[in-house]
């Protein structure tokens, strides 16, 4: 691969700044299966996406630059973290179309936790997710830092999983997603793909408060890993006004284009955002936002979406925070004949109770209501945590969540570490998920790790998953290594 990059070039007294971006990425591989044997087999992502939504039914996931570029050491900017207790993490990808998956790989920047739990969610327009397991098989492999996630067949353009469950390690951040297919019969092949981004941004600051930026991309895979030649191209318009020290408006406008030299679907695109926040006191935001979508493919109205939402984020008190936010949206799928409208209503709150306390509650409701049918779905989810430093050396983690929706759901992980020495550190955790029709999954694991240096360490992993209720199958894994960094 090669990357060119330039940045910071100005004009006009450093009023107008121009950024410009070129990657061009060959990739030749060869794909071999024995006879009867199944294999996992990496399929191309057109753009890595990510979003911290806690309605993963509903809603869009932006691009991420880095998440889907081969790089699986890097982490991605902006980073996406999900160390700790950090839930609702919607890491994603756009496959160009619909593909069979059986898959996907999420690879971190450091050895993670084996307990996280990740459901699996498909979409073929970026807005409506269906799910496709709630309790996938889970495995995370040491050697390689990444996060398995196997499940069912099955097709869409965009897929998805969402992270939920304590991770013993405070902090880990995303590197890389792949998407994976499953290859049944006995081939051998080789393939070639070379493919081509570039993009530029001109920037334009008017006055200390107001400034406009201009974007444009293009994106050209030729085929090979793909069934027929990709071409993308898009330019967007973008404007950021703050006035009165308490008035942030941010407008953007883009209009995107996909176009297939062969199999495929042409597609264009159309999107607005405003964006208004209302900062009346240091300690309290108000915000206002409003989206506008219109997707045609082959030149037909395919779908079109809308939203618009309103909440505060403050803190009323010291180590109290505080948010709610109200949202209603629209969903049009023409070709289907189907309108979707949906209200979610959602509330968080966390603070140190304590000094050595800090907890943390959350509420959703979402409500759905479908042209075509007499029922109106409701999804309701309670979430509860704490974390606790017992002493000095030991910390005490755990966490509920109760989801109602077509099938009820509880999680419940729970979490100790202890700092025997300044070189020794064990810990535990365990997560167990309770399903309806007495499905269960249970998966408990310990670590211990002895610092050689402050930059290596060797360390090692036990691990037992069990599936068997839920119709997978129970694994324990030991693990054993020795890790250091530059």
């Amino acid at each position: 691969s090669f990357r060119w990059s330039q940045s910071g070039i100005e004009a006009a007294g450093g009023k107008v700044r121009i950024n410009t971006n070129y990657q061009v990425r060959h990739i030749r591989r060869t794909d071999e299966t024995r006879s009867g044997d199944l294999f996992l087999q990496q399929v191309p992502v057109r753009l890595g996406l990510y979003a911290e939504d806690p309605t993963p039914d509903q809603g869009e996931l932006d691009p991420v630059p880095g998440l889907a570029d081969g790089d699986t050491e890097l982490a991605t900017d902006p980073i996406i973290d999900i160390g700790g207790a950090l839930d609702d993490r919607n890491v994603g990808a756009d496959l160009g179309f619909s593909r069979a998956i059986r898959a996907i790989y999420v690879y971190t920047d450091r050895p993670s936790g084996g307990q996280v739990s990740w459901s699996v969610h498909g979409s073929q327009d970026n807005l409506a997710w269906e799910p496709w397991a709630t309790n996938p098989e889970i495995a995370f492999d040491p050697t390689s830092n990444r996060y398995e996630i196997v499940f069912a067949p099955r097709s869409a353009r965009y897929v998805k999983v969402v992270k939920s469950g304590l991770n013993d390690v405070t902090e880990v951040l995303v590197t890389e997603v792949e998407v994976l297919e499953e290859v049944p019969e006995t081939t051998e092949a080789t393939q070639d793909q070379t493919r081509h981004q570039a993009d530029a941004r001109v920037g334009v600051a008017w006055t200390p408060a107001l400034d406009s930026a201009v974007d444009l991309a293009y994106r050209r895979v030729p085929g090979g890993l793909t069934l027929s030649d990709q071409q993308e191209y898009s330019y967007s318009l973008s404007t950021r006004l703050r006035h009165a020290s308490v008035f942030r408006h941010v407008a953007r406008w883009t209009h995107a284009f996909q176009r297939f030299s062969g199999e495929g679907e042409d597609q264009e695109e159309r999107s607005a955002l405003y964006d208004l926040t209302i900062e009346p006191l240091p300690t309290l935001a108000l915000t206002l936002r409003g989206t506008v979508r219109d997707i045609r493919i082959e030149e037909r109205r395919a779908r079109e979406a809308g939203s618009v939402a309103a909440g505060f984020d403050g803190r009323p008190i010291d180590r109290l925070r505080l948010a709610a936010e109200v949202r209603r949206g629209r969903n049009r799928e023409y070709f289907q004949g189907v309108r979707t409208d949906t209200w979610i209503y959602r509330a968080e709150l966390e603070g140190r109770l304590l000094e050595r306390l800090r907890a943390s509650a959350g509420f959703l409701r979402q409500e759905s209501e479908t042209s075509g049918e007499a029922f109106l779905r409701v999804r309701t989810r309670v979430r509860a945590g704490a974390d606790y430093r017992l002493t000095r050396t030991i910390s005490l983690r755990g966490s509920a969540v109760m989801v109602d929706d077509v099938t009820d759901n509880l999680s419940q992980d729970y979490g100790v570490s202890w700092n025997l020495t300044p070189k020794v550190v064990l810990g535990a955790t365990a997560s167990f998920d309770d399903l309806d029709q007495g499905r269960e999954t249970n998966r408990v694991g310990a670590t211990a790790t002895y610092r050689l240096s402050p930059r290596s360490s060797l360390y090692f992993t036990f691990l037992r998953n069990d599936y068997r209720q839920a119709g997978g199958s129970e694994t324990t894994s030991f693990y054993q290594g020795f890790r250091s960094g530059f």
